[in-house]
């Protein structure tokens, strides 16, 4: 038994770990758009995405994030993008509904661009996506494998 809650330990350590890896990665690659320079687009089509649940419920408790594809021309070479930010916001429907009221087809927008890598854009790099959930997917297993690991059984 104690065997066993050693191995679920480590492999909770192990998870919590590649998340935080994961994690602090995203969290840069977001802070870098800090320094990346803006050109103006155009939106050529917009709309809702839905994140796949892994059970049968209900539209209502689905999640939801916008989809808007965009071109901006980069020293007379004309780019095509679809990401909208680092970390993928999930909102509530009517949430995105409002939000895509900013992204309709022919408007002008603000694209962020990677001035070393052209190709790669974001419109949004606010950090609105770091949400207190994907914070806790690195904490909970970390704590709960280092507690499973380092607990004595008497």
């Amino acid at each position: 038994m104690n065997r066993a809650k050693n191995l679920i330990g480590v492999f909770l350590i192990g998870f919590g770990l590649v998340s935080l890896c994961v994690f602090l990665y995203l969290f840069y690659k977001n802070w870098d758009i800090g320094s990346w320079k803006k050109v103006e687009g155009e939106v050529i089509g917009a709309g809702i995405r839905r994140l796949p649940n892994q059970s049968d419920a209900a539209e209502n408790d689905s999640v939801y994030y916008p989809f808007v594809k965009y071109t901006y021309v980069i020293y007379g070479k004309k780019y095509t993008s679809s990401s909208y930010a680092v970390f993928r916001p999930a909102l509530e429907k009517a949430e995105v509904v409002e939000l895509l009221k900013s992204y309709e087809k022919g408007s002008k927008i603000i694209v962020f661009y990677n001035h070393a890598e052209p190709h790669e854009a974001y419109l949004n790099r606010s950090y609105k996506g770091i949400v207190f959930e994907r914070i806790i997917i690195v904490v909970i297993p970390l704590a709960l494998g280092l507690f499973l690991f380092f607990k004595k059984i008497e």
